[in-house]
C-alpha cells in the first residue's frame, strides 16, 4: 500500500498539475487522485436547454482561472497546495441536426479542444499548450417545450501535448436535463439544468502517474452536477452550482501499489447575460466546501456562446 504524507502529497499534486493541466474539460477526471474543477464544472446555465430544430451551429468559448494553493489531504483536512496558477480555454463546435420523422428528438455532435497555461510557483517555466481533443454524440427529447431529457457520450482521445495529455483514452457516459415552467407567475421564470454520469479509463500509461514512476489503472469516477438559474430580467439571470465528483482507488500496473480515491464537493454562483436570443455571455465562481486528495477548486469561468 502506497503512504502519502502531507510533503509528497504536496509534491504529486505538483507533478500531476504539470503532467495533467488539460484539466478544463471532462478530462479533468482522468487525474488519479489530485485534480481541482470537476470535469462538468463547465457546464453553465441553461446549458441543456436544447431546441429542436432542422440545423444549426453553436459555437462556445469557455475560459477559466485556478488558484491551486490549498488541497485536501487524505483525511480532507486542508494543507498548503502546489501554489500553482492554471489558466486555460475550451473551444467547442457543435452542430444541431433533427429528422421530421422524429418530431420531439434532437441530435447533436460536438468537437471540444482544451487550451492551457500552466504557471508553477516559483522560477519553473509555465507548460503551455493543446491537451487532449474531446468528441460528443448526443441524443435528447423534448416531450414538452419546457422540460430536456437526454444522453451524450463523450470521448477523451490522448493525443494532446505531451506534458498536457491524461495518456489515457476516456468515456464520460452522461445524463443530462433541463426543466424550466412557462406562465405568468414570477416562480416561473425559475430554470434547472443537471448532469450525471461517470468517467470510463483505459490504463494511463505515463511513468509520472500519481507521481510513483508507474502507469496506472485509475478508478472510474461519478459525478453530479445541478444549476439553479432565476431569469431576473429578459437579459440577466443570475445561478447557483453544485457539483459532486468522486473517484474510487485504483492500482499501479506493476507493483500493485494502491492509488487512494478522492472527492470533492464545489459550489458556487454567477449570472447569465442575453446580448440577443443567439448570442450570450456568463461568468460564475466555484470553490470547494469539501474533498480529499485533491486540490481545492477556486477557480472563476467565463463563457461565451454563439448560434448561427
Amino acid at each position: 500500500m502506497m503512504r502519502t504524507s502531507k510533503l509528497s502529497l504536496r509534491r504529486a499534486v505538483a507533478r500531476r498539475l504539470l503532467a495533467g493541466a488539460a484539466a478544463i474539460v471532462a478530462a479533468m477526471a482522468a487525474l488519479p487522485a489530485w485534480a481541482a474543477n470537476p470535469p462538468f464544472a463547465i457546464v453553465g446555465p441553461t446549458e441543456w436547454d436544447l431546441p429542436i430544430v432542422p440545423s444549426a451551429n453553436v459555437f462556445i468559448q469557455t475560459f477559466y482561472a485556478q488558484n491551486s494553493d490549498v488541497a485536501y489531504g487524505r483525511d480532507g483536512k486542508q494543507i498548503a497546495g502546489p501554489e500553482t496558477h492554471t489558466f486555460a480555454g475550451l473551444s467547442r463546435w457543435a452542430h444541431l441536426f433533427s429528422f421530421k420523422s422524429l418530431p420531439h428528438v434532437g441530435f447533436f455532435w460536438e468537437y471540444l479542444q482544451p487550451e492551457v497555461d500552466l504557471q508553477p510557483s516559483g522560477n519553473s517555466n509555465s507548460v503551455t499548450g493543446l491537451g487532449d481533443p474531446l468528441f460528443d454524440f448526443a441524443a435528447y427529447v423534448k416531450p414538452t417545450n419546457s422540460f430536456t431529457i437526454g444522453y451524450q457520450n463523450i470521448l477523451s482521445v490522448p493525443i494532446g501535448n505531451n506534458n498536457l495529455s491524461n495518456h489515457a483514452w476516456i468515456e464520460f457516459p452522461t445524463m443530462i436535463f433541463d426543466w424550466h415552467p412557462s406562465g405568468p407567475h414570477w416562480y416561473d421564470r425559475f430554470g434547472d439544468d443537471g448532469t450525471a454520469g461517470a468517467g470510463i479509463f483505459s490504463t494511463i500509461h505515463d511513468t509520472n502517474c500519481a507521481g510513483v514512476g508507474q502507469d496506472c489503472n485509475v478508478g472510474d469516477t461519478y459525478f453530479l452536477q445541478d444549476s439553479v438559474r432565476y431569469q431576473l430580467t429578459s437579459w440577466f439571470a443570475p445561478f447557483v452550482d453544485d457539483i459532486y465528483q468522486g473517484q474510487s482507488s485504483g492500482r499501479t500496473t506493476v507493483t500493485h501499489s494502491r492509488i487512494f480515491g478522492n472527492y470533492e464537493n464545489d459550489i458556487g454562483g454567477g449570472a447569465k447575460f442575453n446580448f440577443t436570443a443567439n448570442r450570450w455571455l456568463a461568468l460564475w465562481y466555484l470553490t470547494s466546501t469539501g474533498g480529499n486528495n485533491t486540490v481545492k477548486t477556486k477557480a472563476i469561468y467565463l463563457r461565451f456562446v454563439n448560434i448561427f
